[in-house]
């Protein structure tokens, strides 16, 4: 899909495009959300500029997503979306900045995107020039960071409180184990969330540096102060999340001790079982034997003194074992 952001004096009309429509006079942003080839090479043709393939934007190395080229500049950063679903997604969105137009490219649906085109229909000081979209859509990326951060700090004190609340007398060992398995999915989903947003904002930290120093934004002082202040940002926000990520590690560490501490309560029951249970044992195999010469069996008091004997026996390890406080 095509869509185009036409400055026409001191406003900003949003407008569809298709594969008959010229490029309208004014344009000054084009978005292209999953672009097919054809879309692809139809907006190329029309700016006069190559645009990077699927491909092309998938490409690790840092030289392939920040250069310039015949004073084109390309810059690409992975970004999130989808983060509030049950699958978040991350891949690339690339920024083409030429003289007259800024060209994103994307096959995901970053939030921050819809949230500035709806903006800057209101105010269109925000996209009137190329390099004031590109820094506006920088902004966005932050604004948009610290909502998705703040959203997780408190998804992970309620982790944190779920895990070192007190249980109640009542708490069955059931219920504590289902809890543990959903705390220890709850903060595999979150650290892959901060990973993934971690690895976004250390992008966009690349890129912001690079249009400050590259572009044109760099040379005008307003653009230079708003991009200054967009970097602070974001390495603010990449402290946060590497701190929310040790935050992480150290609950599931803690999650995964207690889970060690149940299975060890299971254990020691099962230990003090069979060692209460051990001398009633020995002392009912010793008279199921059957020998011909027992005084026993012709005794009788034998058989309640063989049953007073093996809950003796059974109550004595019970009693040192609480005496000792293992129990």
């Amino acid at each position: 899909m095509i869509t185009v952001y036409v400055a026409t004096g001191n406003k900003v009309d949003q407008r569809t495009l298709s594969l008959e429509d010229a490029l309208p006079e004014g344009t000054v942003w084009i978005d292209l959300l999953r672009p097919s080839d054809e879309e692809r090479l139809h907006i190329a043709g029309l700016i006069g500029v190559d645009l990077p393939t699927k491909a092309d934007m998938e490409e690790i190395q840092v030289s392939s997503r920040l250069y310039v080229e015949d004073g084109v500049h390309y810059m690409t950063s992975l970004t999130t979306a989808q983060w509030e679903t049950d699958q978040p997604q991350i891949g690339p969105v690339t920024y083409v900045l030429t003289q007259k137009q800024l060209v994103t490219l994307r096959y995901i649906e970053p939030k921050f995107l819809p949230l500035l085109a709806a903006r800057c229909v209101k105010h269109p000081v925000l996209v009137l020039t190329p390099e004031n979209a590109l820094a506006s859509l920088l902004e966005s990326v932050v604004d948009r960071g610290a909502d998705v951060l703040e959203t997780l700090s408190a998804r992970v004190d309620r982790l944190s409180h779920q895990i070192f609340e007190p249980h109640g007398h009542g708490s069955k060992r059931t219920n504590r184990s289902k809890q543990y398995r959903r705390v220890l999915t709850d903060v595999g989903r979150a650290a892959e969330l901060v990973g993934m947003l971690r690895d976004s904002l250390s992008g966009y930290e690349r890129l912001t540096v690079y249009a400050a120093s590259a572009t044109r934004i760099g040379q005008d002082k307003d653009g230079r102060n708003r991009l200054k202040t967009v970097t602070r940002d974001l390495q603010s926000l990449a402290a946060q999340a590497d701190n929310m990520s040790n935050r992480l590690a150290f609950l599931l560490d803690a999650t995964l001790g207690l889970v060690g501490v149940e299975q060890n309560e299971i254990v020691k029951i099962f230990t003090v079982a069979s060692i209460a249970f051990f001398p009633p044992t020995l002392i009912g195999t010793l008279y199921g034997m059957n020998f011909k010469h027992m005084p026993e069996l012709d005794w009788a008091w034998g058989y309640p003194y063989a049953l007073l004997l093996m809950v003796a026996t059974a109550i004595l390890p019970l009693w040192w074992f609480r005496r000792r406080g293992w129990l």
